[in-house]
């Protein structure tokens, strides 16, 4: 097999040399158009040999030899051009006017020979796309209904064939087209295979190498972090180390957040489509996050007032909820409050449903409309950033909602400008 393909090979790499220096094409369209022309060739010329031999007529076996040469040299147009519907074209044009001259000669409308019309727009399409799809579908279907409106009209069409040559178009109209339409899907499948594993293995070093940069980030983020917070809280410390540390410590936290939502959108990326839920107390998962932020709850002295049932058990992966969901919702709430504010939530369950409702309340800045109408979408998050100028990504709502949609529940956001925004995320209640 190696032996047999080693002329392909070198054939696909004289043609593509150029293009490779210059990786201005995908070279997968490359050899699709090779291989597409290399199968379809052979028909052409069997086709041309038939007219020369079995035809009373001269006049399409010279056309076969002209369209065939040309169809066969339109792979040589990459040697010069990164332009595939041109190469196309060079191989499409001269296969119609080949068999249209060889139909006109062989009963004109009846021939079994126009049964290639059909094949065109498929190369077309596996080369070029929808659009040439669409291009040659309407030029074939243009030059067969004149060949249609002429058999109508009584156009003396004549039969040039001889009764052996017409058994021989017979046979490769059926044969050919099995041939050519095997051989064209099945190297396309295989290159298609070969450049989607070779996408993923690609996408999955990406990944590997984004997790350790985030995971090697964080630490020193952290540490960053901490020495500004230190030198912040330093009496001793002068205006111009203060003002240098708040800056350190601002764009640490924009980082900070940053590597945050990076982590997340990796974890919405990563898991199935449905998470692994389980029996979940969301009370305690709750006083578990309100631990971990309890410094920044008192940096910025706010009031949290807890409304709790004894109970409240839930659907969820328990850690996707508080590290995503439940981290994302109470830091933005203290993020967003004013100093000395306060933060309402709570837990009940929503009548007459099978539902429990966590309700997040601040009065902090809140959000202009415009933020708010497009907070769950990611194509607006550039837009959103320029508005707030606030650190992260501005990605964690978008997060936020994928995930609690993926646990089976919901979230809405209500919001003013300065008066304070309140999220409720629905969960599935657990039996």
């Amino acid at each position: 097999m190696k032996n047999l393909l080693r002329p392909y090979e070198a054939l696909f790499n004289f043609i593509s040399l150029n293009r490779v220096k210059n990786k201005d094409i995908d070279l997968t369209a490359i050899h699709i158009h090779l291989l597409t022309v290399l199968s379809t060739s052979v028909l052409m010329w069997l086709y041309t040999a038939i007219a020369i031999i079995y035809m009373t007529n001269p006049i399409p076996g010279l056309i076969g030899v002209v369209c065939s040469l040309v169809h066969l040299l339109s792979p040589l147009t990459f040697r010069w051009s990164k332009n595939i519907f041109l190469a196309s074209t060079i191989a499409l044009l001269p296969g119609i006017i080949h068999q249209t001259s060889f139909s006109c000669f062989s009963g004109g409308f009846m021939s079994s020979a126009l049964i290639w019309y059909g094949v065109f727009p498929i190369h077309a399409g596996l080369t070029c796309g929808k659009k040439a799809v669409l291009i040659w579908s309407i030029i074939v279907t243009i030059v067969a209904l004149c060949l249609l409106g002429m058999e109508v009209n009584g156009y003396p069409f004549q039969d040039m064939l001889l009764p052996q040559g017409n058994l021989f178009t017979h046979s490769i109209s059926i044969f050919g087209l099995i041939f050519a339409g095997s051989i064209i899907l099945y190297f396309y499948a295989a290159l298609t295979n070969s450049h989607s594993k070779e996408i993923q293995e690609h996408h999955n070093k990406i990944n590997l190498l984004t997790r350790i940069l985030m995971h090697d980030m964080s630490n020193s983020i952290q540490a960053l972090r901490g020495s500004a917070s230190l030198l912040l809280k330093d009496k001793d410390t002068n205006k111009n180390q203060q003002r240098q540390s708040e800056i350190i410590n601002k764009h640490s936290l924009f980082l900070s957040d940053t590597t945050r939502s990076i982590k997340a959108l990796f974890l919405v990326d990563s898991v199935n489509d449905k998470l692994k839920l389980e029996k979940v107390d969301l009370n305690e998962s709750l006083r578990f996050i309100f631990n971990i932020l309890e410094n920044k709850i008192n940096q910025k002295q706010l009031v949290i007032n807890l409304s709790f049932n004894n109970a409240c058990f839930i659907l969820a992966a328990p850690h996707v909820l508080e590290n995503q969901v439940i981290h994302n919702i109470l830091l933005n709430a203290i993020q967003y409050s004013f100093e000395s504010g306060q933060i309402d939530i709570e837990v009940h369950e929503v009548n007459n449903t099978s539902l429990i409702e966590l309700v997040v309340r601040d009065y902090g800045t809140g959000m202009e409309p415009e933020i708010l109408k497009n907070i769950f979408n990611p194509k607006e998050l550039n837009a959103i950033k320029k508005i707030t100028k606030t650190p992260g990504s501005g990605a964690g709502m978008f997060i936020l909602k994928d995930i609690v949609e993926r646990m089976q529940g919901s979230v809405s956001v209500q919001s003013t400008k300065d008066i304070g925004t309140i999220v409720t995320v629905r969960f599935l209640k657990a039996t």
